[in-house]
Parts: structure tokens; sequence; C-alpha cells
């Protein structure tokens, strides 16, 4: 029951990393970063029954920070997609983890064992393989220097969230790291004059992308439920061959084989890397 409520989810998030790319390069990507997150955060709204308010003030000094962080992942990574194809990102997505546990290993006195220190062997070396510039295989700098750095603040934004949900349920924390991002953006984008206008066309794409990524977080969390985290890890790689396929069906990207290499060993150190 598991491994197909882990599949539909996998698909759910590699369809919506495909629109994620033709949208970003439809309109400018902190627009899209501001009707993504409020989209996302409205549908939160069906479970406002389920929301819990914490009386500390640490939970909403957490909360904030990881909206600030969310608020910067997000236009990060849709910068991102407007400069890189998608089979190079979803693949790239996946040094998240690696960087966490770094982080978790220098700053938190975290443990890393024999499976792990081979899943991030693999997922560097899957890295290498797909960033390496060639003669015949050149790749926008501009776009791994972004990616790099919205993985390395994906990595932190996980490190709050992993703080944030002690003080507050799942529902009301993801109703509000995404929210108050959507309130942040919107604020730059009305003072610097930045117009919301979009066509209904792009809209309507972004709300599905929306809640493509927001059926499969809940379908994500119902698997915790019935299986280990790990199993869910595993499965959930399968998200990445279809945004590497996807991206050469649907935009033609190029060296697809190259690509698809470097994809399959980076899921193979996901998989070590989990275990």
């Amino acid at each position: 029951m598991w491994q197909i409520i882990v599949l539909i989810a996998a698909i759910l998030f590699g369809v919506s990393k495909l629109l994620s790319r033709y949208i970003s390069r439809k309109i400018d990507p902190i627009v899209y970063s501001f009707y993504y997150n409020l989209i996302f955060s409205l549908l939160f709204i069906f479970f406002l029954s389920s929301f819990s308010m914490p009386s500390k003030i640490e939970g909403w000094t957490i909360m904030a920070l990881g909206s600030v962080f969310w608020s910067a992942c997000m236009i990060l990574i849709f910068f991102v997609y407007k400069h890189l194809d998608v089979s190079i990102i979803a693949p790239l997505e996946n040094l998240t983890p690696l960087i966490t546990l770094i982080a978790g290993l220098i700053f938190f006195n975290e443990t890393m064992g024999l499976f792990n220190i081979i899943g991030a062997f693999l997922i560097f070396l899957g890295a290498l393989l797909i960033t390496w510039k060639t003669k015949n295989y050149i790749i926008n700098k501009k776009g791994i220097i972004l990616m790099l750095i919205s993985v390395f603040f994906y990595s932190i934004a996980y490190r709050i969230d992993s703080l944030g949900v002690k003080y507050f349920n799942i529902y009301t924390y993801g109703f509000g790291v995404s929210f108050m991002p959507a309130i942040l953006i919107g604020t730059y984008l009305f003072f610097n004059k930045k117009s919301f206008k979009i066509k209904k066309e792009i809209l309507l794409k972004i709300s599905i992308s929306s809640i493509l990524d927001f059926v499969g977080y809940l379908l994500i969390l119902s698997a915790y439920t019935l299986t280990q985290v790990s199993n869910v890890a595993i499965l959930r790689q399968l998200s990445i061959i279809i945004a590497v396929f996807g991206g050469f069906v649907f935009f033609k990207e190029k060296n697809i084989l190259r690509k698809s290499i470097a994809a399959l060993i980076i899921i193979i150190g996901a998989i070590f890397f989990s275990i």
C-alpha cells in the first residue's frame, strides 16, 4: 500500500518539476514564487481544524526564521529553473541531504555510518558528472552557482523545520512557512512597483504545480505512518527519473545519456544515504 502512495507522490513531484521548468521561463521567478507560495499556503485552509498555536515565543521565532529561508529557497530555485535544464536540477536536488548531514556532523555532533559515506560519495560523483563542463557539454555557470546556493539554503530551511514542528503541528507550521513568504515576497514586489499581472494560462499552471506538490507532500506524510522513512526516501527518487526523461521528451533537453547515468548514480547514492 505504501509503495503505491509514494509512487503517486513521486509522479506528482516529477510533473511539478516539469511545470516549474516551463513557468520559470515565461514569467519573473520572483512573481512565480509569490503565487506558488500563496496558493500552496491557502491549500492548508482545508486543515484549519487541525491548527495549533504554541504559547512560547521560541516557536514563532523559528517559524519566522523558517519563512525567511523558505522565501529565499523558492526564489532561488525558480531562478535556477530559468537557467538550467530540469534534467540537471532534479538530480542535483539530492545534494541537500548531503549538505544537511555535513552540517549535522560539524554543528550538531551527529554521526555518519558506512552507508552514509558510500551514499555521499556516489551523490558527489553523480553531481560532478552532471556538472563537469566539456567541449560538447556546456552548462550555464550562473545556473550552477544559483543551484548550489539554493541547495545550501534548503539544507538550512530543513534544519529549521525540524525545530519548528516541535512547537506546531505540521499543518500549522506548513501554512506559516508558505503563507509568510508570500507576504514577504508580495511586499517586495509592491514596494518595487513590480507587476503582479500574469496570464490566466500561467496562473493555471502555477496552481496545478502547487496542488501537485501539496498532494505529494500529504501522501509522503501518510506513507511515513505506514513504513520506515528510509523506504519512502528510496522510492521517492523516481521523481528524478520522471524529470530527466520528461525534460528530454517535452523540452528536447540534450545529453540525455550522460544526465541519465549521472541521475542513476545519484539515485543509488541517495538509496545508500537513506539506509
